[in-house]
């Protein structure tokens, strides 16, 4: 399946996208990258994505160790 290239210009950014935070990984534009999503929120909001712009929040996690997270727990 060949992936729809799209000018930038002309996406269109919701005010709400779903958030994966991200476990000792850090994500750099153009850089493809195998994610392993295990947490339940993590699967929920790619799930979300799949039902909307296919667009996801990635986002690093400040403590690898914590499994209960809140924005404060995040960069």
């Amino acid at each position: 399946m060949k992936a729809k290239k799209q000018n930038p210009e002309n996406i269109r950014i919701p005010t709400d996208l779903p958030v994966v935070a991200l476990k000792n990984t850090v994500i750099f534009p153009y850089l493809a990258i195998p994610l392993l999503i295990g947490r339940g929120k993590s699967l929920s909001a790619l799930d979300e994505a799949l039902k909307r712009e296919n667009l996801i929040v990635l986002v690093c996690q400040k403590e690898d160790d914590k499994e209960d997270i809140s924005p404060e727990d995040l960069y």
